[in-house]
């Protein structure tokens, strides 16, 4: 999954016949890689956020404010970040026949079903 964040402007937006919308950015001078990730994403369904600078100012607080909210941050990563970091490293060192992703899931769902069985 890719995510690529860049500044443009708004350059156009029209009605089309189907009732949809067609929008047109213009962007100043992107990197390379954000060009090659851009032109990777060419003709693909992706989701857009569209915000001016007031909300982008807002976004920014509000992501800050999510980073030191209820739980305190380890070496800049949040307590989710850190149990992936641990888990990641669990499989690693062990002689695991499946992808990350699947172990990811069974432990977290193992560590679920373990705090679940304290409330029921």
């Amino acid at each position: 999954m890719s995510r690529l964040i860049i500044s443009a402007t708004l350059d156009g937006i029209r009605t089309k016949v189907d009732k949809t919308v067609s929008v047109t950015f213009g962007t100043q001078e992107i990197t390379p890689d954000d060009m090659g990730e851009l032109f990777a994403m060419h003709q693909q369904f992706v989701s857009l956020e569209v915000a001016n600078e007031d909300g982008l100012r807002t976004h920014a607080q509000q992501l800050e404010h999510a980073n030191k909210g209820d739980h305190a941050l380890v070496d800049g990563k949040t307590p989710s970040q850190r149990l992936r970091n641990v888990l990641w490293t669990l499989w690693n060192n062990s002689d695991q026949d499946v992808e990350f992703d699947t172990f990811y899931v069974d432990k977290i769902n193992e560590i679920i079903d373990h705090f679940k069985s304290k409330i029921e």
